[in-house]
């Protein structure tokens, strides 16, 4: 499967781009363009946020203090 949620929305944006690749026009493609860049941009979110281990390791590190 996949190794994180960053690369599972990758895939849905590669199949987004492909259902605008076999669309016939562009009034047909312009919508699956559209989410393709929004499972692209949430990819992107999703690998620049912290782990939920990395967060527990702060809270830790918080609490000791």
């Amino acid at each position: 499967m996949f190794q994180d949620r960053a690369d599972e929305y990758r895939a849905w944006a590669a199949q987004c781009h492909a259902m605008a690749a076999k669309a016939k026009s562009d009034e047909d493609k312009r919508p699956w363009l559209e989410l393709a860049e929004k499972w692209q941009r949430l990819a992107v979110q999703v690998a620049n946020s912290p782990s939920s281990q990395q967060i527990e390791q702060l809270q830790r590190t918080q609490n000791s203090n």
